[in-house]
């Protein structure tokens, strides 16, 4: 410890007080520097976080070009439709089952887990729940897409 202030004292003895405050100068102003540029970029970051945010805000869902009018009508038809207007529609076109009931054939001879064989049963007989139906509601028919779609997945992974 005695070292040490020795040291300082004959070191600070040999700097005038020229050099000293030049120092302490040039400490000042780079730290000031380096944080004034920290603030920046961290208000600049700020920036670009509340721009996407604005922008993010304010996108809105936009139809596809004319060229594609088949989904373009189709989109229009699901954004616009109510359950009954669907079921009428879905109706009036006839509600063929054959295709469904020969895939569900189809997985019922493929080599299926327990789990998926009873998810193909529980398919099939709301299928023919649905065939018996004159009019299907608006669940209902979500109810058959969903079951439908879990057995095209099945179908795709055996492939069926």
């Amino acid at each position: 410890m005695a070292k040490t202030i020795t040291f300082l004292k004959n070191f600070c003895g040999r700097l005038d007080w020229f050099t000293v405050a030049v120092c302490c100068s040039v400490f000042f102003v780079l730290s000031a520097l380096s944080l004034w540029i920290y603030r920046r970029i961290k208000k600049r970051a700020e920036h670009r976080r509340l721009a996407c945010a604005d922008l993010e805000r304010t996108a809105v869902f936009t139809l596809p070009e004319k060229e594609n009018s088949f989904i373009r009508e189709r989109l229009n038809t699901a954004l616009n439709s109510d359950g009954k207007t669907l079921s009428h529609k879905l109706m009036e076109e006839g509600f063929r089952a054959d295709y469904a009931r020969e895939l569900i054939g189809k997985l019922k001879r493929a080599p299926l887990s327990v789990a998926e064989r009873i998810e193909v049963d529980n398919v099939s007989a709301f299928l023919t729940e649905c065939a018996f139906k004159n009019e299907l509601g608006w669940e209902e028919i979500a109810c058959l897409n969903e079951r439908l779609c879990s057995a095209l997945k099945l179908a795709a992974k055996y492939a069926v």
